[in-house]
């Protein structure tokens, strides 16, 4: 006699069903307001940048200088395309192709444990991270790996040149570039290659070498 019960609520309840979801809950949704056509758009013309994200979100923005318009792909391809007509003018694997960044000796000095070290004209004003302090990063002098000292400061970083010979105010200090990839660069400090390009802050002078 329970079970019959319970087999006579269940159908009563699978019978009510409908009312009971359709129920007004008093958001429903507005009507939408007549308007009128004040703008016909007709595309002018459309090009392929490359690859994108699939269904992730991406902020790699096209942005507009003068008659040209500058995109880049999550590949790392940056197309430089005419801005009335669409037309590629150039493309650039800037993950390959990119020089790097460098700087110059500021000053050399030896430390009171008898280290040898060197200022160079870079710090996190001009992009390169903090996280790169205490010996996690590297620079390159003379071909050779030098530690970084200490925390990265402003407007320079110190590194160690205990082991090389012959480094004077003047010399080349290089961030990443040849010998030392980007992608080398950003392990050290668990990112990926493209937040340590986008960090180069403005002040960073920039030379453009075309084929």
């Amino acid at each position: 006699m329970r079970h019959l019960k319970w087999s006579i609520l269940l159908c009563a309840l699978l019978m009510s069903g409908c009312s009971i979801f359709s129920k007004k809950t008093g958001q429903e949704p507005m009507d939408l307001e007549s308007f009128k056509e004040t703008a016909k758009l007709s595309e002018v013309w459309s090009s392929g940048v490359g690859d994108g994200q699939g269904i992730g979100l991406t902020q790699l923005t096209p942005a507009v200088d003068a008659d040209k318009i500058y995109t880049v792909d999550n590949e790392g391809i940056v197309t430089a395309l005419n801005r009335q007509n669409g037309k590629k003018l150039w493309s650039r694997n800037v993950t390959k192709e990119t020089t790097g960044l460098s700087g110059k000796v500021v000053h050399v000095f030896k430390a009171r444990d008898l280290n040898q070290g060197i200022t160079g004209g870079i710090g996190y004003a001009d992009g390169y991270s903090r996280r790169f302090g205490n010996g996690a990063g590297k620079m390159m002098v003379q071909g050779k790996l030098a530690p970084v000292i200490g925390t990265v400061c402003m407007d320079m970083t110190m590194i160690d040149i205990t082991d090389i010979d012959g480094v004077k105010e003047g010399d080349d200090v290089i961030v990443f570039g040849s010998g030392i990839p980007v992608q080398e660069v950003a392990a050290w400090i668990q990112t990926i290659p493209y937040e340590i390009m986008t960090s180069i802050s403005q002040r960073v002078k920039r030379v453009y070498y075309y084929d």
